[in-house]
């Protein structure tokens, strides 16, 4: 499925989680779920590599009328064209979301579930960054134990080593002593 698509199917859900939800964690699983949905999207566009084609109708239709001949060009005005329709697309059913998300539940609801949306997401960021830190300082510190472990093995070694040296040579000069 396209990825616009996607978001707009998840926003459709959405609405329906409204209009038939039994409880608030309903609604809340389904905004959970656009929410991650448009994330992933955005993340899987950028990473997308190779030759592009036409999806939808819509892509087809702009790219017949337009008269592009490669879609994979992101510069082609079918392209641009499918990019800006797209957007739109999805923005008009966020905002139809957000007004019925409005009507239903008072006015500045959807701003608060945003507003919501964003202190946990940078809260998520936040912890991500601390655990990532938190994994190079015990990396640094277990290379500094098992650097530490090594030496001190090395200088066990060597003293393990002239032991047995300084006892064969006493025993080879002792022969004759006793």
């Amino acid at each position: 499925m396209e990825p616009i698509s996607t978001t707009i199917a998840a926003i459709t859900a959405v609405r329906g989680a409204i209009e038939t939800a039994h409880n608030i964690k309903d609604i809340g699983n389904a905004l959970e779920n656009l929410f991650n949905t448009h994330h992933k999207e955005e993340r899987k566009e950028k990473t997308k590599k190779g030759k592009k084609l036409p999806r939808t109708r819509m892509q087809q239709v702009l790219r017949i009328r337009s008269g592009d001949e490669g879609y994979d060009d992101e510069t082609s005005i079918s392209a641009v064209a499918n990019t800006v329709l797209e957007k739109k697309k999805k923005e008009l059913a966020l905002k139809s979301l957000e007004r019925e998300i409005d009507r239903k539940f008072g006015f500045g609801t959807w701003d608060e579930i945003k507003i919501q949306h964003t202190k946990l997401v940078e809260k998520k960021k936040a912890a991500k960054k601390l655990a990532q830190k938190r994994a190079k300082e015990k990396a640094q510190e277990n290379k500094i134990f098992w650097n530490k472990v090594l030496v001190e093995g090395y200088k066990v070694l060597i003293i393990i080593g002239v032991v047995i040296i300084i006892y064969y040579f006493l025993s080879w000069a002792c022969k004759g002593c006793i």
